[in-house]
C-alpha cells in the first residue's frame, strides 16, 4: 500500500559544499532541508535519515531517505531527486511514502 504524505516540492537551497572533485552535500544537511520543508507543513515530530556518506548532487540522482514520526510505528521513505545544479546550489523535489 502507497500513501504519498508530500506531494512534490521544488526548492533552492545553498546548503552544499564542494568535496575534492565533485559537488556534494551532507547527508545531515540534506535531511535537515527536507524536514525543514515537511515542517512549513505541519508535520512535526518526525525524525529523516539519508545515511551516512556524503551525497554526489547529479541532476536526476535520487537518494532515499528514511523518516519515522513519533507516535506512529510505520517508516516512510522520502525519495529526493535533485532536478538542477550550478555548482554551488541546487533545487530538488521530494516524495514521501509509505516503506514497503
Amino acid at each position: 500500500m502507497r500513501r504519498a504524505v508530500i506531494c512534490t516540492l521544488a526548492l533552492l537551497f545553498g546548503l552544499s559544499a564542494c568535496s575534492g572533485g565533485g559537488f556534494t552535500e551532507s547527508p545531515q544537511a540534506l535531511a535537515n532541508s527536507v524536514s525543514t520543508q515537511l515542517e512549513q507543513y505541519g508535520l512535526a515530530g518526525h525524525s529523516i535519515d539519508c545515511g551516512e556518506d556524503r551525497i554526489s548532487i547529479e541532476v536526476g540522482k535520487t537518494v532515499r531517505c528514511t523518516m519515522t514520526v513519533a507516535d506512529d510505528p510505520m517508516i516512510f521513505e522520502i525519495l529526493v531527486t535533485f532536478t538542477s545544479s550550478d555548482g554551488v546550489s541546487y533545487t530538488y523535489e521530494y516524495e514521501v511514502q509509505e516503506k514497503s
